[in-house]
């Protein structure tokens, strides 16, 4: 018989985990322990298993078992450590990761994570480019700070017309090039005019015909089945740290942002650039190491798609 502090575990009667672990390595590595970094004690593990797991605990969505809940890490390095948890700096607790998240209302019940499409994390809570750019497809690196684009924003046309860096458009609310409100920093970016006779910023011209003088007007140059349209460049005058946390640019041999060749999300954009192929395998757009001519069917060969 097991005495009354003890308990039986496969098939011994061992004592209470804080009584065998007084650190976390061993404690862990004990299948009935777990280690409570806030009071720094061995605890006993609840929430363990690939089945019936108890309602206070979580089951990790990428494993199946039944784990702790983020909750339980009281500090930002162990909470950290667990793939399922982020760490939340407005109120320094732990919580799941937005990502992880599909019932819109728990969603939006969490302090770091908001409902768009999808459950994503609050883009404030970044504090670097790299941050920012891996956070969510709903946020951008701009003004030093980490934001929200418009689309996630705002739900109405009201709020949306009174926030400057916004604009409705077919009412859906969509963050605008060239928001800035004063000449100095609109012409910095040279996807930007200041309007003088206006005093606002606005974007500038791409009202180019031909591809060499857009690109020579530090725009950019999209290939359509009609021949291809000038438009704004996101990644003209931009400094090198915003240039290298965003896939669509790339620093070139003289230290200048521009466009990274090829960045295509789908084949048929890929293969209407001559100088681009669709790499089936890896379903993204890459540099064509072949001479290669769009065809509707053909044997097939290396430049199939």
């Amino acid at each position: 018989d097991c005495y009354e502090s003890c308990a039986m575990a496969n098939g011994f009667c061992r004592g209470p985990c804080n009584n065998r672990h007084y650190e976390s390595d061993g404690c862990n590595s004990d299948s009935g322990c777990i280690w409570d970094p806030v009071n720094e004690i061995c605890d006993t593990r609840t929430c363990s298993g690939n089945g019936n797991c108890p309602s206070d605990c979580y089951v990790d969505p990428t494993t199946s078992e039944c784990v702790a809940p983020c909750t339980f890490y009281g500090v930002q390095a162990a909470c950290s450590d667990m793939s399922y948890c982020t760490w939340d700096t407005a109120s320094s607790a732990c919580g799941t990761k937005c990502s992880l998240i599909s019932d819109s209302t728990v969603c939006d019940s969490l302090s770091h994570c908001f409902m768009a499409d999808k459950c994503l994390t609050k883009c404030d809570l970044a504090t670097t480019v790299a941050e920012c750019v891996a956070l969510s497809s709903g946020c951008y690196w701009e003004s030093n700070q980490c934001q929200t684009l418009c689309e996630y924003k705002y739900t109405d046309a009201t709020s949306c017309s009174a926030d400057s860096s916004c604009a409705v458009v077919n009412n859906q609310c969509t963050t605008t090039l060239c928001s800035y409100a004063d000449s100095q920093s609109c012409n910095l970016d040279q996807r930007c005019d200041w309007d003088s006779n206006a005093n606002r910023c606005a974007i500038a011209s791409c009202d180019y015909n031909d591809q060499a003088s857009c690109e020579a007007g530090d725009c950019k140059w999209t290939y359509t089945l009609d021949g291809g349209s000038c438009g704004p460049s996101s990644c003209r005058s931009v400094e090198n740290e915003l240039c290298l946390a965003n896939p669509a640019c790339e620093v070139d041999s003289t230290g200048a942002c521009v466009d990274a060749p090829c960045y295509y999300g789908d084949s048929a954009s890929c293969n209407l650039d001559a100088t681009c192929m669709w790499n089936a395998t890896s379903r993204a757009c890459q540099p064509s190491t072949i001479d290669c001519m769009l065809t509707d069917w053909t044997e097939w060969s290396d430049c199939s798609t």
